[in-house]
């Protein structure tokens, strides 16, 4: 792939710079304990990875689940280093409220601890008001773990070198924690977000790292299940532009990790919604590696609002998806 390694920067037509120093994902995850404690962490939610929100930048989902992960591992890493169970395997993140940019608390508490598996909850709270805007339970194992499997087909992926690149300058802009990835979706579509060959409820996408420095790990998955442009917007006439129209909250998503994708320079992000109705439509996400292996899975439920709160008097079509 000729453009492979043009960072988005470089690639976009329209690029927007933005006004301050966005800060690296491996810099963004970087916890400390708090002094006097053997389970709180204290982070810094930089703003390039926050969203807008009501009243200013809150923090992305995908961000959120990629925290819980890292300081998951951490507190078991420290904690418990004899159990032999140092990768987040299972997690279920309820998003309460929205987390401001800025100092997080995180608070871990065990809720079984087993000789296989264990189950912590994990909370990230504002600092400020120390109320929890983001719950989550976890499930500890080992990918590297020995059981009983069975073999099933891989994957039939896109030909990454037949696939078109996706750039976007003011999503970028209005999104940053999009451009960390870059993209590339099968062609033949009215637009990049979608292609008849793979159907208008679904979407392909390869992503690559856009940082140079960054090596592909499981904490990436975290972001990865959740770094997508919601369905919706393949049934918008604008497209992206819909995101001005619509806003769409996640209620709640879960993430299988079945395997570690260090070593991988693409990913596939494969999503499919299966309904769109009364303001609510649900993701189906997998991250499939280049050999057509499963590498996780997560289900998201999300809501799909007007922007403002007010009624539309007109009805869109996008509100009601028949798939």
């Amino acid at each position: 792939m000729a453009d492979a390694h043009v960072s988005n920067a470089l690639a976009t037509p329209d690029w927007k710079p933005l006004n301050y120093t966005p800060t690296p994902m491996r810099d963004a995850l970087k916890t400390e304990f708090v002094e006097g404690t053997d389970n709180q962490f204290s982070a810094f939610l930089p703003r390039n990875w926050c969203v807008p929100g009501v009243r200013g930048p809150v923090g992305f989902g995908g961000y959120c689940a990629a925290l819980i992960l890292a300081s998951s591992q951490r507190y078991f890493a420290t904690k418990y280093p004899t159990k032999n169970q140092p990768d987040p395997i299972h997690a279920h993140i309820q998003y309460l409220n929205e987390l401001p940019g800025g100092p997080i608390t995180i608070k871990i508490h065990d809720l079984k601890l087993g000789s296989k598996q264990s189950v912590i909850q994990v909370e990230l709270l504002n600092t400020d008001s120390s109320s929890i805007s983001v719950l989550s339970l976890i499930t500890m194992g080992n990918l590297s773990g020995k059981g009983h499997s069975i073999e099933t087909p891989l994957f039939e992926v896109p030909d990454i070198n037949e696939c078109q690149r996706w750039v976007d300058g003011l999503f970028f802009h209005l999104q940053p924690t999009s451009a960390q990835y870059r993209a590339w979706t099968p062609k033949g579509g009215p637009n990049p977000l979608w292609s008849p060959a793979v159907g208008r409820n679904k979407r392909d996408m390869w992503v690559k790292i856009d940082d140079e420095e960054e090596e592909m790990s499981l904490l990436h998955l975290g972001v990865l299940v959740d770094n997508v442009p919601s369905l919706p917007l393949n049934y918008e006439k604008g497209g992206l532009k819909g995101e001005f129209k619509w806003v769409f909250p996640t209620i709640c998503l879960n993430i299988d990790i079945r395997r570690d994708p260090a070593g991988e320079e693409f990913l596939l992000q494969r999503v499919v919604m299966n309904e769109c109705a009364n303001g609510r439509f649900d993701m189906e996400v997998k991250i499939i590696d280049s050999k057509g292996r499963l590498v996780a899975t997560s289900t998201h439920a999300n809501l799909m609002l007007a922007r403002g709160g007010g009624q539309r008097q007109k009805k869109e079509k996008s509100s009601s998806a028949k798939l």
